[in-house]
């Protein structure tokens, strides 16, 4: 790939060495910062689907893979959160590139009371898809030849297999029900117990106290933070099984431009779309291929040009990943054709890939790569 075509998903920092291009990505996702133990009693609650995430291999928002300001041309099967954040620094032939985008679930927004085994029974094929969706807004901002230029765009993204869906996952719920029949269903138990004593050594307490006493005995008890390592356990089981399913992502997205130094005047840049499909080669999911095809048009390029210059722009390849919960290794090589307005030559080739994603700790993690272009003219 060509560093300017593999800007990074949630990246910070970048270093270059001759015609290579090295990326450093830091991604966040902002729900996945919190503690997902909820603090209700009831058993729908701790099997609330809302509030059931895993935090398995941060993809890149659709906005900046739209806008070409992420190490991956076009975006990997994943685990997208309800809300999540990219910050990236890019350089390469079209000249240094910082961006920030911001993604949503929109599905998911607000408090949507519905337990996993719920989902999975009670919504349709298309409802599904579009909770598996995700929305982004982006922005960047380019330093290329003493020219400064400013981008924005808006871009959508879903999977369409249920088979990627880690709430549609039937050992999810039945590992949650279990778990709450192990820890929280006894601390009820336990706590009626408490009340039925007290009331056998004091006939005449009052309703007041015996609130009290419930809500000490509920609230005082380790059972919630018991259930909180129970639910981690069984959502760590859904990542693994979720690793050895195929998985088949598209998105497509809008862009704006301007060439002035100030943030003002933005034109239409064109559109993009892009798939890819990842197939597991084991059980585990730790080893899979994946294959990926983009189109741009109607889209700007620096590279090689004293000023921008429009153009349609396809690409197809693939590569080979080897993947765990913690982190994930991509090869990738793939044939590129752009098709140049005007007088200028259409330019075909082949671009090279290696990507890594490390898991920080919850809700953050750190991506990095390095690729080049072979038989460009102009690179």
């Amino acid at each position: 790939m060509t560093c300017d075509d593999r800007r990074g998903f949630k990246k910070l920092g970048e270093l270059i060495f001759g015609s290579a291009c090295v990326i450093f990505a830091f991604t966040s996702t902002a729900d996945a910062l919190q503690d997902q133990q909820t603090q209700s009693d009831g058993e729908e609650d701790y099997q609330s689907a809302d509030n059931y995430e895993l935090d398995l291999f941060a993809q890149p928002g659709p906005a900046l893979v739209s806008l070409d300001v992420a190490s991956r041309r076009a975006a990997a099967p994943s685990t997208p959160s309800d809300f999540g954040y990219d910050l990236s620094s890019v350089s390469g032939p079209d000249g240094d590139q910082i961006g920030l985008g911001i993604s949503a679930s929109p599905y998911w927004i607000g408090d949507r009371r519905i337990t996993l085994e719920e989902y999975r029974n009670d919504t349709g094929h298309l409802e599904r898809i579009y909770a598996r969706s995700q929305i982004s807004l982006a922005g960047s901002f380019i330093d290329a030849d003493n020219a400064h230029a400013w981008r924005l765009g808006a871009a959508a993204q879903t999977q369409l297999l249920d088979r990627q869906d880690y709430r549609y996952d039937r050992a999810a719920f039945e590992c949650l029900h279990g778990a709450w029949d192990r820890l929280r269903r006894g601390e009820h138990e336990t706590t009626i117990q408490d009340l039925a004593r007290a009331l056998a050594e004091d006939p005449d307490i009052d309703d007041e106290q015996l609130l009290d006493l419930q809500q000490s005995g509920l609230e005082g008890s380790e059972g919630g933070d018991d259930f909180g390592t129970a639910r981690r356990h069984c959502q760590n089981e859904s990542a693994a099984r979720l690793l050895g399913k195929a998985s088949w992502l598209v998105g497509a997205g809008v862009g704006l431009r301007s060439d002035q130094n100030r943030f003002s005047g933005f034109d239409y840049d064109g559109v993009s779309a892009w798939t890819s499909y990842r197939q597991p080669l084991t059980a585990d999911g730790r080893f899979a291929l994946f294959a990926i095809a983009r189109g741009d048009w109607d889209r700007a390029f620096d590279i090689g040009f004293n000023a921008p210059i429009k153009a349609d722009a396809y690409e197809g390849g693939g590569g080979a990943a080897l993947q765990t919960t913690y982190f994930r290794i991509d090869l990738s090589a793939s044939f590129n054709h752009r098709e140049f307005r005007g007088a200028v030559v259409d330019d075909d080739f082949i671009r090279y890939a290696a990507v890594a994603d490390l898991r920080i700790r919850q809700g953050v993690w750190l991506e990095g790569s390095i690729g080049f272009v072979d038989q460009s003219i102009f690179s």
